[in-house]
């Protein structure tokens, strides 16, 4: 089989994670874009989507609880502890949500925190 070689930083955590699951969950659709030269680019694109739907969910429950930063202006290790809790949430809340693509988001998700 071709062995091209995946740039994991370019790919990041998510497209990394999501790599490992096609390669023994999802072999059809691994190998599609991998012949096609596109995997790469698709996984990059997958771990940017994921980091912005995370960064998404952070902000609308930050705002829903009122974490702003005036309270980070106030009591800033009020606020960095909040928005771990905040950004924990987020990302459990975009694996959950992510079921457009044929993979496991979060399964892939919670396995990359």
């Amino acid at each position: 089989m071709n062995r091209t070689k995946i740039n994991k930083a370019r790919i990041g955590r998510y497209g990394s994670k999501l790599l490992s699951y096609m390669k023994e969950h999802n072999q059809n659709m691994y190998t599609e874009l991998l012949f096609s030269g596109c995997l790469e680019d698709w996984l990059a694109e997958q771990n940017e989507i994921c980091k912005e739907k995370i960064w998404e969910y952070a902000q609308r429950i930050a705002k829903a609880r009122g974490i702003t930063e005036e309270l980070k202006a106030r009591d800033q290790m009020a606020w960095v502890g909040a928005m771990n809790t905040i950004r924990a949430q987020a990302k459990e809340t975009a694996a959950s949500k992510i079921s457009d693509n044929d993979w496991r988001g979060r399964e892939i998700i919670s396995s990359a925190l």
